[in-house]
């Protein structure tokens, strides 16, 4: 170990510390903590003032951890991305992302020789029949499950079947979880089987469309998560309660990006939780064309028994990533950056919190009308994607990145973001298809231009090596109906 690799551990381990005396006399009511928040927050810029000035002997994958908190690193085998997609082959959308994830665990692996496995999880093997991708093979020992590999992006992808999961593992509620899938409640299944697929398996769940951004290599490089005691905030006059951070989301309350250990006790309570509210559904499930409305309730008491129950979990067992990453990481840059948001007019027309209506304004109105009429007349086909800046207008935000974006339409207020499972207009629906295409176009030609992705290790340490290219290419062209 290097002087300065056994000096940044010193630091390290003392910012760590620094912290947990923040917590304890945070505990304790104590008068003493703003001080003590503000010595953590010195000593924070120092170690972080340290790896800049002496970046080029810097290497993420030689030192401890990247977080000024006590965290626990993701074992070997829990270096996994785990996806999931049901209701036929992944579209182009999808195969996009996965390239573009390859691209950073490629940067990551050449530098630092990490590696990571890459599966997806789809209903079974008749799903991807026909699919010129899919090479079908059969280990459908739980948690395996594995029934072939995927062709997607320069790599080949391990197939595993939830269903063939499911029946090995909570056998109890397999008839439900059949009749949904026959039924197409694709987004409340994947709610209950992200978690499923985490208790077991562990590693980064994303969901399939998910692309990242700059500093999804520095996550890459040192993947960690949170291990620590915190407070709950007291309610109605009693006392806060204590509570074990140890594993995360992304963002807020978005579950697209999770990270935890297998066997997560915390996981593992809530996965129980839910198995128990889906054994209480009623069968069978409406059907979505044949009534409509029942199926809309029916699904918003599938989105409280999986969806609901994991959001409880919000600061009481699990933290965003972005947070800690903002707060606490030796990498973090805080600079802002100009990222593509949404598109003027298109959001939801309902509070996502509050079931209000927020119809939208005339500007709103207006860019709506103007964009939906310019693809009637192009009958939705774009000749090339970036055709969508010329007919709509295009949103900006300006922000600190997250390390991965969903490709979907942000909005203002946020309560109005799009999100498939609250849209009830088929042209916003298809609005959104196509900015989330434009999306992942948009940052695969950042990500083309070079010099993207964020810094894990200084020039004095750089070996100079290249990723191995395997598999067949899942290239597919964007077809935009």
């Amino acid at each position: 170990m290097s002087y300065f690799d056994l000096e940044y551990e010193v630091l390290i381990r003392n910012l760590k510390s620094d912290f947990l005396v923040c917590k304890q006399l945070e505990w304790q009511g104590d008068t003493r903590l703003r001080a003590a928040r503000d010595i953590y927050n010195k000593h924070l810029r120092r170690l972080q003032k340290f790896v800049r000035s002496n970046f080029s002997r810097f290497d993420a994958g030689n030192i401890s951890s990247l977080l000024g908190i006590p965290a626990r690193p993701l074992a070997p085998d829990e270096k996994v991305i785990q996806r999931i997609w049901m209701g036929g082959p992944p579209p182009s959308i999808a195969l996009e992302a996965i390239k573009l994830w390859d691209g950073a665990i490629d940067e990551v692996s050449a530098i630092h020789d990490v590696r990571y496995e890459s599966i997806l999880w789809v209903w079974d093997a008749r799903q991807l029949q026909g699919d010129a991708l899919f090479v079908a093979s059969l280990d459908s020992t739980p948690p395996c499950c594995t029934i072939g590999a995927y062709a997607a992006g320069r790599h080949l992808h391990a197939v595993r079947s939830l269903r063939a999961l499911a029946s090995g593992l909570c056998p109890e509620i397999l008839g439900l979880l059949d009749e949904l899938h026959a039924k197409k409640y694709y987004v409340n299944l994947a709610d209950f089987f992200r978690l499923l697929v985490l208790r077991e398996c562990g590693g980064l769940y994303l969901d399939a469309d998910t692309m990242p951004h700059k500093s999804a290599t520095i996550f890459l490089s040192k993947p960690e998560v949170p291990d620590y005691m915190d407070l709950l905030p007291a309610q109605d006059g009693g006392a806060a309660q204590p509570c074990q951070l140890s594993w995360m989301n992304l963002y807020h309350d978005e579950n697209g990006v999770l990270i935890a250990k297998k066997h997560d006790p915390a996981v593992a309570a809530m996965v129980g939780q839910m198995r128990r509210q889906l054994q209480a559904m009623a069968l069978p499930a409406p059907d979505k064309k044949r009534d409509a409305g029942a199926a809309r309730a029916y699904a918003a008491l599938l989105h409280d028994a999986t969806y609901g129950v994991w959001r409880q979990g919000m600061g009481r067992s699990f933290i965003a990533c972005h947070d800690l990453a903002q707060s606490y990481s030796v990498l973090h840059d805080q600079k802002k950056d100009i990222i593509i948001s949404g598109l003027h007019g298109m959001r939801l027309v309902v509070d996502a919190f509050t079931n209000a209506a927020v119809p939208l304004n005339p500007q709103e109105r207006h860019s709506y009308d103007k964009c939906m009429a310019a693809l009637d007349r192009l009958d939705w086909k774009l000749e090339h994607i970036h055709d969508l800046e010329r007919i709509a207008d295009v949103c900006f935000s300006e922000e600190v990145p997250r390390m991965a974006y969903a490709p979907q339409l942000r909005a203002e207020p946020a309560s109005c973001h799009y999100y498939s499972f609250l849209s009830h207009d088929e042209k916003l629906d298809r609005i959104n298809a196509l900015f989330g295409a434009y999306l992942v176009s948009k940052n695969a030609e950042r990500i083309r231009r070079g010099n993207f992705w964020s810094k894990t290790k200084g020039r004095e340490r750089q070996r100079h090596l290249h990723p191995q290219l395997g598999g067949r290419s899942g290239a597919r062209a964007y077809d935009p109906s």
